[in-house]
């Protein structure tokens, strides 16, 4: 699976050239993806063509702090289906899974980030409903431009 990470981080990589990510990323990408497997409030789901794994969905459930909006949300923190495979509805019925599945462990919604440079992304959620909520700013400081910085 961290092949089909891999393909993504590639993609968003050719969105926006401050998508880098440290040597080690992988690797760590692993280590969080065998960890989601233990964690109820986890919903690591996968989906299959031909005995390989051909997409994937990770969200996870948390809780507001006291002084947030009210509601446990569920924050969808990576989407991808291999390229191939795109177009079918693997990414719709991963989606959807992982609500069901989060939904019953008390998430009220969900939420993500999507690059702006990424239009078909953003087409997919908005047909989901999804819709904008809060906006996302960032500034790079300056001599923070280093290949191996971290965004």
């Amino acid at each position: 699976m961290t092949d089909l990470w891999g393909l993504m981080m590639a993609e968003h990589r050719a969105l926006d050239p401050r998508l880098r990510f440290a040597a080690g990323a992988p690797q760590a990408a692993a280590r969080q993806m065998r960890g989601s497997l233990r964690d109820r409030d986890t919903a690591l789901l996968v989906a299959e063509a031909a005995g390989r794994v051909v997409g994937y969905v990770l969200a996870y459930r948390q809780q507001r702090p006291p002084v947030a909006p009210l509601g446990d949300f569920a924050f969808v923190a990576e989407l991808f289906v291999h390229p191939e495979f795109r177009r079918a509805g693997v990414g719709t019925r991963l989606v959807r899974a992982a609500m069901e599945a989060l939904r019953g462990r008390g998430a009220r919604s969900f939420e993500l980030l999507a690059s702006h440079a990424n239009a078909a992304a953003v087409g997919f959620w908005r047909s989901l409903g999804f819709s904008d909520y809060m906006l996302l700013l960032r500034a790079d400081l300056p001599g923070a431009d280093g290949e191996g910085d971290r965004p």
